[in-house]
């Protein structure tokens, strides 16, 4: 069964099933596939719902409980047999094995059940941003500080058992960037301040034409989103905190907007800024496709070698 990627609740059935073919497929050890398969009933004993019961006055009932018993009792006398089915017997009920049902922070071993979610990506590593920007959310109600150290530990305790090093990096980066994002700005702008805003205040409302035609260009060109209000584009250029709601999103690529940031920060210094506050400030003025911050390393190490697309994206800024 494929994995899926996009779903990043943590579900026992969803556990069960990727562990269930992990193990079945010789990917994972014994201690660690009886650790989850003793968990996972622990938690369906006590969360889920009975399969079946024997009823003894009824013999056709009777019949398929023994049935289902009898081949409970073959199979499960080894690990690789426990695996194979998907129900299991306890003081004389059945139960499935993939009964949905979700963990959260406040279940038994909340942090072992995070762990074997999280371990999933390691075949798609994309997601392993997606998915605890979902926990970050869902599960620390947005509390950032408590989620990183929570991650911390979770590193400590299963980078040897159930992570590789490549989840352990990823997790690693992840924190790096939220840290580098939640730092203070050494400059005194939190936007792109315009440096000719320092001799002419009004600049931006008397040249408001200038600056409605070059975003029609980069809408027009794919650079943000067509839907971008012009209050919005206008205020990134003032230097002010810009409300989380009233990013812009670019639709470029991350190069694109590296590009953009240099060639008003640095190249024609246009805008004022501290330079070490270059990748922060585009994160608190730009939001991707998704409508999710970029972070300061996708920004600052972008690749990219468009020249044409450069050079229109410089010829449209010129005219700022």
């Amino acid at each position: 069964m494929a994995t899926n990627h996009n779903y990043y609740d943590i579900e026992i059935a969803d556990i069960w099933q990727y562990e269930q073919n992990e193990f079945l497929s010789d990917k994972s050890l014994d201690d660690l596939a009886k650790k989850i398969i003793n968990k996972t009933e622990e938690v369906i004993i006590k969360e889920g719902e009975e399969s079946f019961t024997v009823d003894l006055d009824d013999g056709k009932s009777r019949a398929y409980y023994e049935r289902n018993l009898n081949e409970y009792r073959e199979s499960s006398n080894t690990l690789k047999g426990r695996y194979n089915n998907n129900f299991f017997f306890n003081n004389q009920v059945c139960y499935q094995y993939d009964q949905s049902i979700i963990v959260t922070q406040e279940s038994p071993d909340f942090d072992f059940w995070f762990a074997l979610k999280l371990r999933q990506y390691d075949s798609k590593l994309t997601e392993v941003k997606n998915f605890l920007e979902y926990q970050l959310e869902r599960a620390f109600n947005k509390d950032l500080v408590r989620f990183i150290d929570f991650l911390k530990l979770e590193m400590k305790q299963f980078s040897d058992t159930i992570f590789d090093d490549r989840i352990t990096e990823s997790i690693g980066g992840w924190i790096k960037d939220k840290n580098s994002l939640n730092r203070k700005l050494k400059g005194k702008y939190s936007s792109l301040r315009l440096r000719e805003l320092n001799t002419n205040p009004d600049y931006l409302k008397k040249n408001s034409h200038v600056l409605n035609d070059v975003l029609k260009q980069l809408k027009a060109n794919n650079f943000i989103h067509e839907d971008t209000l012009f209050t919005n584009f206008n205020r990134i250029f003032e230097g002010n905190i810009i409300p989380k709601s009233k990013r812009i999103v670019w639709t470029g690529k991350n190069k694109e907007l590296h590009w953009f940031m240099n060639y008003l920060v640095k190249d024609t210094k246009k805008v004022e800024l501290h330079k070490n506050d270059i990748w922060l400030v585009a994160n608190k003025c730009f939001v991707d496709k998704e409508g999710k911050e970029f972070g300061i390393d996708p920004l600052r190490k972008a690749n990219g070698d468009n020249m044409e697309q450069k050079k229109l994206l410089e010829s449209i800024l010129a005219k700022i």
